[in-house]
């Protein structure tokens, strides 16, 4: 099952995508309530097709974001660090 969450007349939804299409679902919230909430999703409508859908981000309320400053190559210069041969 991938869930989405996308805009609804400025209010943040979730839908089930399926194939080229999103099926909005009957839940208020956005999808750390889903989570919190341990409850099923059920069909709310017909299909949207995606190209007609405004996708929100897939977290909308993240509780920490994290940040590396070596995956700037200015500071991997200041701080004489060494370059990463993955960037995270």
């Amino acid at each position: 099952m991938k869930i989405a969450q996308y805009y609804d007349k400025g209010i943040i939804r979730l839908g089930l995508i399926k194939g080229e299409g999103l099926i909005p679902v009957d839940f208020l919230g956005d999808v750390i309530d889903f989570i919190k909430s341990r409850s099923n999703l059920k069909d709310d409508g017909d299909p949207i097709p995606l190209d007609k859908v405004r996708l929100a981000p897939p977290i909308s309320r993240p509780s920490k974001i994290i940040g590396i400053g070596l995956n700037y190559s200015d500071h991997i210069r200041e701080s004489k660090g060494k370059v990463q041969e993955i960037l995270l």
